[in-house]
């Protein structure tokens, strides 16, 4: 249903909505803006704060635009698409939105209230009085089949949704009314299924599929398959991601260091995070590539959470299986093995002072083609406990590290020294390079190293 003839029959039928409506009805509104690759805010996206901003205006002699106050009541919106914020987003704003006497594509009618998937605000509070919607947001759980449909399916288990992507369009999840989305056991792509790819998530949100190798979402080499920016209490479970694909142009060039921790273009082709601490349960991570870091994962200042997970076959520049900057991932019974990276790190990096526990962890098989650390590598300022985790079989080709490689770094004019790292009941053997394991520039006051029960030899 458009929302045309949901205003018009309103109009004609419901007094109370009449009175409402009629003293801001306008010529036009905003729709059919955007499209799935614009990153944020597909009628509106408000840049509020420098850090937001690409560019400083004060080197034009002008003052810098600070906003205080934002007012986009009175409208309405229709059909508008984004990664985050279908309608509207805002990054860094703090006070309160104002978007009263409004319309908007799917309404939480019970709570009065607009889903994260429309509007994307980290910090900022929307008022939506006297607000009404074309759609009423589901109330609970969804379930979605690539034999169902989005026209005619209500999101219940005998008549489901066909894509991922719209069921998180029609619910409106809370800390305190957390949805599941249900998967079948087959694959999610845009060619079986028109899934749109990436699928960002939203926070306090399950996807559930029917198992690893049965339930497979596949982007076939569009972008990222999972996209997750300031995520709280969501999980993924019992599903195979796959198909990510960036197509980086600076895959396989081993030296280049763009500025990308901050770009979806280039980092995370399976599952990109930021800001987020997703749960990850039973997952297969595999087969996704040509990203520059992180071809399994990129984590940026997230605390994800992985148990009896599997990395696989993925490929980057850096951190072919994971990439880990300033944040605190747990891993437990995870396979990290067959990863390949042009530059640093096959299996999993971790980076500039993030905090890590690796238990039951098997590093295996991973290759580092022209530099350091085949299976791992964990460096500037990282504090990482090693439980029980076994490197092995890892190859570095003409550098150091094949196994385990820790080193300091230098960033933005200071130094970083290489790592805290405890490792118990680990072991390092049989990877192929200069060294099984390479710990450089080692002081004991700021790079503070313990092994227990573990065979390796160390390299001053």
């Amino acid at each position: 249903m458009r929302i045309e003839t949901t205003i018009l029959g309103n109009l004609l039928q419901n007094e109370e909505y009449t009175r409402k409506v009629l003293p801001f009805l306008k010529t036009d509104y905003f729709t059919n803006n955007g499209d799935p690759s614009v990153e944020y805010g597909g009628a509106t996206y408000s840049q509020t704060s420098a850090e937001d901003w690409g560019f400083d205006n004060r080197s034009q002699g002008r003052a810098r635009c600070e906003i205080s106050e934002i007012n986009l009541g009175d409208n309405f919106y229709s059909e508008n698409e984004a990664m985050f914020g279908n309608t509207f987003a805002d990054r860094t704003f703090v006070n309160e939105i104002n978007m009263e006497n409004s319309i908007f594509d799917v309404f939480n009618c019970n709570e009065e209230n607009v889903g994260e998937a429309w509007l994307y605000t980290a910090n900022a509070t929307v008022s939506f009085g006297f607000s009404f919607g074309d759609l009423c947001a589901i109330t609970g759980d969804v379930w979605v089949s690539s034999t169902g449909s989005n026209t005619t399916g209500d999101g219940t288990s005998g008549n489901p949704l066909k894509t991922i992507s719209h069921a998180l369009n029609l619910i409106d999840p809370s800390i305190n009314n957390p949805k599941t989305i249900y998967l079948e056991g087959e694959t999610y792509s845009t060619s079986t299924s028109g899934e749109v790819f990436p699928i960002p998530l939203l926070s306090n949100t399950s996807i559930i599929g029917a198992g690893e190798g049965l339930t497979v979402l596949d982007a076939e080499g569009s972008g990222s398959v999972l996209l997750m920016e300031n995520i709280r209490n969501s999980t993924i479970s019992d599903l195979t991601i796959t198909g990510g694909d960036l197509n980086s142009a600076f895959f396989g060039g081993g030296t280049n260091y763009p500025d990308v921790t901050s770009s979806l273009n280039w980092v995370g082709a399976g599952i990109k995070m930021s800001y987020s601490n997703p749960t990850l349960t039973n997952v297969t991570i595999t087969n996704n590539t040509k990203a520059f870091y992180g071809g399994g994962i990129y984590s940026y200042f997230s605390d994800p959470t992985l148990t009896d997970v599997t990395i696989s076959y993925n490929q980057a520049e850096h951190g072919g299986g994971m990439y880990s900057f300033e944040s605190s991932p747990t891993l437990r019974n995870v396979i990290i093995n067959n990863n390949q990276t042009f530059g640093k790190a096959g299996g999993i990096y971790l980076t500039r002072n993030g905090t890590a526990i690796l238990d039951h962890v098997l590093i295996a098989a991973n290759w580092a083609t022209w530099d350091q650390g085949g299976g791992i590598i964990i460096s500037d300022n990282t504090v990482a406990t090693l439980l029980n985790v076994t490197i092995t079989d890892n190859i570095s080709y003409d550098s150091d590290g094949s196994g385990l490689y820790s080193g300091p770094g230098w960033h933005d004019y200071f130094y970083m020294p290489a790592a805290d790292i405890t490792m118990i009941n680990s072991i390092v053997y049989s990877n192929s390079g200069d060294d099984d394991v390479y710990i450089g520039f080692v002081d004991e006051l700021n790079s503070p190293l313990e092994f227990f029960n573990l065979p390796i030899q160390l390299r001053d």
